[in-house]
């Protein structure tokens, strides 16, 4: 028998977004929050949890009218790693990781940390359900769990529909095939991606958002 049970939906929201950047080799990081307010067990960051650090964000893309959105560097993008909390500082929100960092790490890529469940072993039950927080532009969208022995699925780990936001529908009933408008009659919003969002409309992607 599994030491717990997913049986209904179990929802990750433990993120908190790095405040201040981070180089190879630090041992501290700063942080938005140590505490979540949702009233469950182990509701803040404590000595030992395990942290998973990653950014998101930060990509360069191509802004020139004849390349526009065409991406010119990946940056620190998708880099993450795990670390265990060492000890904690309240009044800074600064953490004192066990270990170095192993990448850079910047505010600009919306970098963030979620507490990851630390389970010895773990049954998601046919009708349970893994999932997280949506993406709001600066933490969530991503599950991680560690489970030292066995892990049973019979129901899902799902996050579909719940990373980069889509573009929004503007209504535009008319095609055209310009990439850069402004006005949002000539097009709709653009999808976030790994180059962060942009205000103009359009049918060009920037980046790995699509285009509106």
């Amino acid at each position: 028998q599994s030491d717990y049970v997913i049986s209904d939906t179990m929802t990750l929201y433990q993120y908190s977004s790095l405040t201040a950047d981070a180089a190879d080799g630090d041992k501290e990081i700063q942080i938005d929050q140590l505490k979540w307010s949702l009233g469950q067990e182990n509701d803040q960051l404590s000595p030992g949890n395990l942290l998973l650090i990653f950014q998101p964000q930060d990509a360069i893309a191509d802004s020139s009218y004849t390349s526009w959105g065409d991406i010119m560097d990946l940056g620190s993008v998708g880099r993450f790693e795990l670390n265990l909390v060492g000890e904690i500082d309240s009044l800074t929100n600064t953490i004192t990781l066990n270990c170095p960092l192993r990448n850079n790490y910047f505010v600009s890529g919306n970098t963030f940390v979620l507490k990851v469940p630390q389970f010895g072993s773990l049954e998601i039950a046919a009708s349970g359900v893994l999932t997280s927080l949506p993406w709001n532009g600066k933490t969530g969208g991503v599950i991680a769990i560690d489970v030292d022995g066995e892990l049973l699925l019979d129901g899902e780990i799902n996050a579909e529909g719940l990373g980069f936001r889509g573009g929004i529908n503007s209504g535009v009933t008319s095609i055209n095939s310009d990439s850069l408008y402004v006005d949002s009659i000539k097009g709709a919003s653009k999808g976030e991606g790994i180059a962060g969002e942009v205000e103009l409309k359009g049918r060009g992607s920037w980046a790995t958002g699509g285009g509106g």
